[in-house]
């Protein structure tokens, strides 16, 4: 599923799935394929910590490393 399906599906019936609280970045991922735009990064935590895809921003634990 694409961003943009999933986007439509959600304004329409305002069902999140596949997406789930505690998701990985792999597994968004894998659902969305590369977000448009990654932030949130530091000297201390140089592992993004949010993805951006279209309006939507998907936070991170920073500390979290990889997936």
């Amino acid at each position: 599923m694409n961003f943009n399906s999933w986007y439509m599906q959600l304004i329409e019936t305002g069902s999140i799935e596949p997406l789930y609280f505690g998701m990985s970045r792999d597994e968004l991922e894998r659902v969305f394929g590369s977000p448009e735009q990654k932030g949130g990064t530091s000297r201390k935590y140089k592992t993004p910590s949010i993805y951006k895809y279209r309006d939507l921003e998907f936070f991170f634990e920073p500390w979290k490393q990889g997936g």
